[in-house]
């Protein structure tokens, strides 16, 4: 509930997309529900292995996005 006071208040001041902050809200409601009932169908292993291929996958799609920008 702070989370959500904080950034109704910022997004008043101007400093936050609320478009882009209820994406956000709904993406990761969805994910969380979905990540809780996948632990009960697949291994650890599969779980780690899925999620390090996630953070790779936002890492390159960070340096691409960087490098473009320094084009």
């Amino acid at each position: 509930m702070t989370v959500v006071v904080g950034t109704l208040e910022q997004a008043v001041r101007g400093y936050v997309s609320l478009e882009l902050a209820m994406a956000i809200l709904i993406g990761s409601s969805i994910g969380s529900q979905l990540g809780a009932i996948s632990t009960h169908y697949l291994p650890n292993r599969t779980l780690r292995f899925v999620f390090s291929l996630l953070v790779g996958a936002t890492v390159v799609m960070i340096a691409f996005d960087l490098a473009h920008m320094l084009r």
